[in-house]
This record gives C-alpha cells, structure tokens and sequence, in this order.
C-alpha cells in the first residue's frame, strides 16, 4: 500500500509503505469471485556475498485458500517455484498425519522441507511452510547485488491449484527479505469471524486483511459488503493517527458500528462491525471490498468457514 497525500486532518504528513500501486485500463471494474489465492506471510533468504554459491537458503511462510477436497493432499504433485529457482515433491513424497491434515515432505536430495496444513478447522484456510537450504539462489533470482528486488513466486498443487504473486524484496548484506505485493489481488482476506447472539443488536463481524492499494483518503473510500451489512468509509471521513496506525470509528444505518484501523506501512487491517442484526450467515461465505473514487476496484472474496457446536461462531 502507498499513500499519495497527506491524511486529512494530520498536518503534511506523508506515508510510504509497500508499493504505488497503478491500476491499469480496465482494472476499475469488478473482479470475478476469488475462490482460490496465495499469500506470502514471510520469506527470508540468505543470499549473496560473503555465502559461496551452493550454500544459500531461504524459509518462506503463508496461507492460501482453497476449497476443502478440492485438491488430492495426502497425495499432491507440488511445485514451488521462486524466480526460476524450483523444486517438486511427487505423490509419494507426502506423509500425513492427524485429522488436521497436516502433510510434511522433502525433496530427493533432502535440501528442501515442505509443511503443509490443509484446511485448517474444516475451513478453505492452509498454512504452509517452505524451508531450502544449501541452494544456488542468486542465478535464478535476477539478482544484480541491488538493494531491492522483486520475484515472482508460484505454487502449483495437482491440476487444482496454480496461483503466482509478487514478492518484494529488500537486500541488506547477504539477508533478503521479502513481503507479499501482488500483482492480484490486491486485497487478502487473512481472518474473519462473526458471532451472532439471540439477544438484538449483539452480533458481530471482524476482519483482518491485507491490501496494497494505492490509496488516497482525500479522494478514496472503501465499502465492506458481508452477511449482508455494507458499510462505507467515504473521501475525507475523519481519521485518527496513532504512529503507524490510522483509524476510523464511525456509525452507521442507525445505530450500528464500524472501527477500522490500518498499518500505513504494512497495509494490514482490522475492521469490526457491531452491534448488528443478522439475518443469516452462509457458507461458503461472500465478502466484498471495494475501493470507491479514482482507480475503483472489487474484489469478491469467497471463504469456506467453521461453526462452533451451538452455530453462533462463524471463523475463517
């Protein structure tokens, strides 16, 4: 996420963070649903000078979301690509444990680790854990000694899953880290959850995100659309800076309420919906974020969620 102009009521202040995202022609238009996306939660390597080639490693970890048995995980044909650097883990690689579905595998040579963790809870979440060490990254990474990079990163699972996204990159020394970036979407969903009680006006909805939109508060808003509650945040609402983190509380159709604060370097949020009447919660379930104003974009998430016994708890 990049911010182009000041904050409304905060005197010249200027925030930089991620990217300045451009939306290309076309882009302001809806997006089909996303069903299935990967993200990047971290990915460290060690790479260049003083390390000799053939010595270098990285760790990676994230989320992706897919529909539960959509894919063969007990037995998938995996492969991690980073850059043009790749490995793959055949069928007969895995080894499952636990109704958690957690699936561990290594590579032929033994220099690479793979955990996997699949539909967490019964939900479209996995987790996954890439580990390479004793690598020969640089030549596969267009990697020129600079002090930033970015790299494409595709995880293929069977014929069910291929997503591709961009990781940023930041070099000091011989230490490389990198951060999710994009190129679609540019908005993950990483958490939701609703609970609903039998007493009015007690339900609640809270959702933590990630986004790098390019984002202009003078001139920007969001809309939220989920359980069937929307909410906006219009151009020039009042927001509250707290160092890194900016916020908003506002109310909304009456009597319900929105607090939304934001990481202006990381592009991370939390918004919380309460005090709301639901009528019902699907599943799978929708939610929608829209960015309102110049380069206006949606991006139409579906999740698969899990319920506690007395179905008043909805989490993802």
């Amino acid at each position: 996420m990049a911010i182009r102009t000041s904050w409304v009521g905060l005197a010249a202040v200027v925030f930089a963070a991620l990217a300045i995202v451009v939306f290309a022609a076309g882009e302001s238009q809806a997006r089909p649903l996303y069903t299935q996306w990967l993200g990047i939660d971290s990915l460290t390597m060690k790479i260049g000078q003083p390390l000799p080639e053939g010595k270098e490693s990285f760790t990676m970890t994230g989320t992706f979301n897919v529909e539960p048995n959509s894919i063969e995980s007990t037995s998938a044909d995996l492969t991690l690509s980073v850059g043009t650097w790749s490995v793959n883990f055949g069928p007969s690689s895995w080894t499952c444990k636990g109704h958690s579905k957690t699936c561990k595998a290594k590579s032929i040579d033994g220099s690479v680790t793979a955990s996997i963790q699949y539909w967490i809870n019964g939900t479209s979440k996995c987790k996954y854990t890439f580990t390479a060490k004793k690598q020969d990254l640089r030549s596969h990474l267009d990697y020129g000694g600079g002090d930033y990079v970015e790299i494409p990163v595709e995880l293929q699972i069977g014929t069910g899953f291929d997503e591709t996204v961009i990781a940023q990159c930041n070099v000091k020394g011989s230490t490389v880290r990198c951060a999710w970036l994009g190129p679609m979407p540019h908005f993950i969903l990483d958490k939701l959850q609703v609970v609903t009680s039998k007493a009015a006006s007690r339900d609640t909805i809270v959702v933590r995100a990630r986004s790098n939109i390019d984002f202009d508060p003078s001139l920007n808003g969001y809309e939220i659309n989920v359980c069937g509650e929307t909410v906006q945040i219009f151009p020039d609402d009042p927001w509250t800076l707290h160092g890194r983190i900016a916020s908003i509380r506002k109310t909304f159709d009456g009597t319900k309420k929105l607090a939304y604060t934001i990481n202006i370097e990381t592009g991370k949020f939390t918004f919380t919906l309460s005090k709301l009447d639901l009528t019902t919660v699907d599943n799978p379930l929708i939610l929608t974020f829209t960015l309102t104003g110049p380069g206006a974009a949606s991006w139409p998430c579906e999740v698969r969620v899990s319920t506690n016994k007395k179905g008043t708890v909805y989490s993802y």
